[in-house]
């Protein structure tokens, strides 16, 4: 039917068709890209918490003189924001840290720190302290400082932290 003026208007099913084909080459274009960039998101998140942890702990190993001393309800009274988990139990989510004193001689302190991201990433910070002029492992020649490391686990805790020197870093970016 035909209106009074005798003109149509209107899109015929071939336009409409191309406009949908771009819009759907569009989203297949921007859609892996938005996922890639919340997971590097969610990865910052993580290690920005591990920082906030790592200043928390190192706080407390000032005032004690060591890390034996910790525990996850000093912890979350001295840091309310995160949720500090001990080394056995899964840290997952950007606000869970957990944490673990492997070592701790006269001559050195190891703390470890384990977060994960959602996508599987299991983040470490290790602070080690030692005491002057002593090494902690003399052949690679780490004095004491902090270290970064990452993995790809389904269960991240900071006892399982890498145990080989060669996965550790100087930083969250160089970590292996």
């Amino acid at each position: 039917m035909t209106p009074r003026g005798g003109s149509q208007s209107g899109y015929s099913l071939v336009e409409i068709m191309v406009v949908l084909l771009i819009i759907a080459l569009l989203l297949a274009i921007a859609v892996p890209s938005f996922l890639g960039s919340s997971s590097a998101a969610d990865d910052r998140a993580v290690q920005q918490n591990l920082s906030t942890a790592l200043a928390t702990t190192l706080a407390q190993y000032t005032n004690a003189g060591d890390f034996s001393q910790l525990s996850t309800t000093t912890l979350m009274s001295a840091e309310p924001s995160l949720k500090f988990v001990d080394s056995a139990t899964a840290a997952v989510g950007p606000h869970a840290i957990g944490f673990e004193v492997p070592v701790a001689t006269p001559i050195s302190q190891v703390l470890v720190l384990a977060s994960g991201a959602a996508d599987g990433i299991c983040w470490f910070v290790m602070s080690i302290e030692t005491a002057a002029g002593m090494t902690l492992f003399s052949s690679s020649g780490w004095k004491g400082g902090t270290l970064y490391a990452k993995t790809k686990t389904s269960t991240c805790t900071a006892a399982g932290a890498p145990a080989a020197q060669n996965k550790w870093a100087s930083t969250f970016g160089t970590a292996p």
